[in-house]
Formats: structure tokens, sequence, C-alpha cells
């Protein structure tokens, strides 16, 4: 099994990694560190930086799935300020954290019954304020 060496504190520390063509997900390999964006370089990278990261830095969420929700907002060319009160609008309702109503819910919600279930998939949000505020 492969070794990946690093300095830290002037002290050498080495960690078991897999080999580069072992696949980590479907169709995903690990990879090597020194090629960017390769999960062996995203993990060494992180290896390299423990303990030296401060507890917190550049989070709007407190779960993972507030900081995806808190992404999925701030797309590009949407302004900042309208992502951010959208963001902080559903998690103050509690819609982040809960699940998401399943498209047969969402199409007896009103305004939502004549589109398809693309559509009401992808309204969800919408869908789970309108069911949060018929419950």
């Amino acid at each position: 099994m492969p070794v990946f060496y690093y300095l830290k504190e002037e002290q050498i520390l080495q960690r078991d990694v897999p080999a580069p063509e072992a696949n980590v997900l479907p169709n995903v390999s690990w990879g090597r560190p020194e090629v960017f964006f390769t999960p062996a370089y995203w993990m060494t990278q992180h290896w390299m930086r423990e303990g030296n990261l401060p507890p917190r830095s550049h989070g709007l969420g407190e779960t993972l799935e507030e900081e995806v929700v808190a992404c999925l907002l701030g797309g590009h060319g949407i302004p900042a300020e309208v992502g951010l009160a959208a963001f902080e609008r559903l998690r103050s309702r509690g819609l982040i954290s809960s699940p998401c109503p399943d498209s047969d819910v969402l199409s007896k919600i009103e305004g939502l019954s004549d589109a398809s279930p693309r559509d009401r998939t992808q309204n969800s949000l919408v869908g789970s304020s309108e069911l949060a505020r018929l419950q």
C-alpha cells in the first residue's frame, strides 16, 4: 500500500493511502496527491492543514444540509442579499432540516397541481413552505 509522507511542525508524518488507480466511488479513482482536484489531492491537503484551520470559516449554515442550501441559493447571477434573505427565511421556518415532501404531497398544494413531476420536484422548496403554512 502506498504511503503519503509530509512534514508538520518539524515532524515527518505518514499516512497509508489507496493506490492511485483504486476507486473511491464508482468511476472515481483516488488519484495522486500532486495532481490537482483528485480525491488524493484534497485529502492530503486536509491532512497537512489539520489543526491549523480556524474552528469556523466562511460558512453560513450549521449543518451540511444548510451549507448546500446556502450554496444553491447563492448561485451565479443571484444578488447576495436575495440569496441570504431566502436562506435565513428557510432556516428560520425550519424548512432546511425537515425532509422535503414527495411529489404526491406537492401535487395537492394549490398552484402546483398542474405542474409536471419534474417541476414539482424543482419547486420543492416552495412546496415545502406552502405545506408548512397549511399545517
